[in-house]
């Protein structure tokens, strides 16, 4: 029974990623946090906690359970820097470089918005208009489409790099 139930999990975890045009994380990251024989550890494990799409840490070692990593990094590296979507939100801050000598091709610096992943927000910055890096949003909502867990209340879709709103 306790397998049916977690084959139901995973279709609908699986049907809710499509509906709401989530990327799709490997399906290691789609297992619930405490699935299958866990016992207590002496050091800290790490989880994909899928609504946050963060890695957690936990103190319950569960063998059977693919979610389950020995590092936050590892837990990043399979379930966060695997989805091309979510790359650009996991850089630093990158103003750019000033545009002085590129003007009659970009124009000049602009406000832009980045994610912050200590706030876990979209920020302001001051773009110099050339360079830096694919965490550049022209807009806070094109940065939370991307960013954060927000896609049902701005109704955000996908969009390659040129096509932010």
């Amino acid at each position: 029974m306790l397998r049916l139930i977690h084959w139901l999990f995973l279709i609908c975890v699986g049907l809710g990623v499509r509906a709401g045009h989530y990327p799709r994380a490997p399906s290691a990251c789609l297992y619930p946090r405490n699935h299958g024989g866990c016992y207590t550890s002496y050091a800290p494990y790490w989880y994909y906690h899928f609504q946050s799409r963060m890695c957690r840490k936990t103190w319950n070692r569960c063998p059977r359970n693919p979610n389950n990593f020995r590092t936050k990094k590892a837990c990043r590296k399979t379930c966060i820097s695997s989805v091309p979507e979510y790359r650009a939100c996991w850089q630093p801050l990158d103003k750019g470089v000033d545009c002085h000598h590129c003007r009659r091709t970009h124009g000049c610096g602009e406000y832009r918005f980045y994610y912050d992943r200590r706030r876990r927000y979209c920020s302001r910055f001051y773009y110099y208009g050339c360079g830096g890096n694919s965490n550049n949003f022209r807009s806070r909502r094109a940065c939370m489409c991307r960013c954060v867990h927000y896609k049902k209340w701005l109704k955000c879709k996908f969009w390659s790099k040129n096509q932010q709103p």
